[in-house]
């Protein structure tokens, strides 16, 4: 019989480590660890001492956050500004139910396209 020195339970001749606590345990007499239970003992540590079983952290990278630039979609302008609405309430008053403004967020100011959507 073997008993683990940290929690006290008695195992059987064949365990080699706790299964609570996994530390090695004590033969009962103090004869020689056999040469299987040696084999066992270093497969053990080289198991806990295995790349695999160390758990890696991945440093994560903040990569650049897109710039979110309203364009032209005609055009791919980036000069446009933002029609508002003072702007288009003037127009509804002018043109009634024909002012178009009244529809439109934003107006290219590129001179050949002066697209509005």
């Amino acid at each position: 019989m073997k008993k683990c020195p940290t929690c006290n339970k008695h195992y059987g001749d064949d365990d080699t480590y706790c299964l609570r606590c996994n530390t090695r345990l004590i033969p009962a007499d103090d004869s020689e660890v056999s040469e299987i239970e040696q084999q066992s003992i270093a497969r053990h540590e080289h198991a806990l001492s295995h790349p695999r079983s160390i758990k890696y952290v991945i440093p994560t990278t903040k990569l650049p956050e897109p710039k979110l630039i309203p364009t032209c979609p005609l055009c791919k302008s980036e000069n446009i500004r933002h029609i508002k609405n003072t702007e288009k309430v003037g127009n509804t008053l002018l043109f009634g139910i024909f002012g178009n403004k009244r529809k439109q967020q934003f107006e290219c100011l590129n001179p050949v396209c002066k697209y509005r959507w």
